[in-house]
């Protein structure tokens, strides 16, 4: 839902369902030009269930092969190391930070011992102002720092998408896979095209036709 288009129109398909003779429920996409007056698309429904198994199904032979996870754990600690540059700009903004609170320290004292002008007044507001920016700032930094991982865990976190969880139904699987690495799917009556949350060497999505 959502990543579905009709490859004749280029058109969102359509989820909708309907009913046999034998009152057995089905579900299917549509192109929403096919109801159109007049008739907008041609593309026939394509059944919910068969086209969720076969994008799983390539997603699973095409992206989650233990080698093509262990290149995006590679782009993944290469990004984590970019993050990290900050630790350089957290020392600069925890020593800004604490040369503001000395500052604001000393204008404290200056208040206490000759009384508030509205000029001193001024001045610690803004003092005051700059510490809470880079108090902010400091905490910005730190938190980016937290959000490292190993690269064994980032191996661990996305071979999860290999198989099934325990106790997971076939579609809760199915759309768990879907949703974290499916971008797009473009259906034709002759042919499927897939494109992946994931880019190639070009910097392009990757993108299959089958």
């Amino acid at each position: 839902s959502g990543k579905l288009f009709g490859g004749h129109c280029e058109t969102l398909m359509q989820g909708v369902s309907g009913t046999s003779r034998s009152g057995e429920k089905y579900y299917y996409y549509r192109c929403p030009g096919t109801k159109a007056k007049p008739k907008r698309c041609r593309k026939k429904n394509v059944p919910k269930d068969a086209l969720a198994e076969e994008v799983c199904s390539l997603a699973l032979r095409y992206i989650l092969p233990e080698d093509v996870l262990r290149d995006l754990v590679g782009k993944l600690m290469a990004y984590q190391a970019e993050l990290d540059g900050p630790s350089q700009d957290l020392a600069a903004a925890e020593k800004a930070l604490a040369k503001t609170e000395k500052a604001i320290g000393n204008l404290l004292a200056l208040v206490e011992e000759n009384g508030a002008t509205k000029a001193l007044a001024a001045r610690l507001a803004s003092l005051e102002d700059d510490r809470d920016a880079l108090a902010a700032e400091v905490a910005l930094y730190k938190a980016q720092k937290k959000l490292a991982f190993m690269e064994d865990q980032l191996l661990y976190m996305l071979m999860r998408y290999a198989e099934p969880e325990e106790g997971e139904s076939p579609q809760d699987f199915r759309k768990r896979v879907i949703k974290c690495f499916v971008s797009e799917v473009w259906v034709y009556d002759e042919k499927l095209e897939i494109y992946f949350n994931l880019t190639g060497e070009d910097d392009e999505p990757r993108r299959f036709v089958f």
